[in-house]
């Protein structure tokens, strides 16, 4: 156990006085009982710990910054669009809602593909509860994205859903 805690309020005055401080060692760890470990490479090996420091270096935090930017710019291409279905459909590859008006200058029908049958499930459900109950939804898609035509979604009319919320 440690006979001294950085931070202490005088502990670590006293564990200097008591043991000469060594150099710290090439790797730069902390022995077992922590006694001849000066003060400085304690409080150096607890300030490295980011969520123990109070304020941040700002170079630490330009490589963060830069990836969740890259990370982000995925998700600005999302819309959202109101939508009250007048159809659902169900293939073999996707199911689809149609909207009963367009949104973004003609795009009619949202599809999701049937790859994973629990989300497919619960969008279905969604999407006819949504029909049944003559209810609108917020769907989010990608307005530039074709990526649907490989399931079927017709790259004119038609974009894949990301998300639907029926209120």
């Amino acid at each position: 156990m440690s006979q001294f805690l950085p931070g202490d309020g005088g502990t670590c005055r006293q564990a200097r006085a008591a043991a000469p401080e060594e150099p710290p060692s090439s790797d730069d760890t902390l022995p077992e009982d922590g006694w001849h470990a000066p003060c400085s490479v304690a409080r150096r090996r607890i300030s490295r710990l980011p969520f123990l420091e109070s304020s941040m270096k700002p170079s630490r935090l330009l490589p963060f910054l830069a990836l969740s930017l890259c990370l982000s710019s995925g998700a600005a291409l999302a819309d959202t669009a109101t939508c009250v279905p007048s159809q659902v459909g169900v293939f073999t590859n996707r199911i689809h809602v149609r909207c009963s008006a367009s949104v973004a200058g003609g795009i009619w029908f949202f599809a999701v593909p049937t790859t994973d049958a629990a989300h497919t499930n619960r969008m279905l459900s969604l999407l006819t509860s949504a029909l049944v109950g003559g209810r609108s939804m917020t769907i989010d898609y990608n307005p530039s994205s074709t990526a649907g035509t490989s399931i079927g979604c017709q790259s004119n009319d038609c974009r894949l859903l990301n998300y639907a919320m029926m209120y």
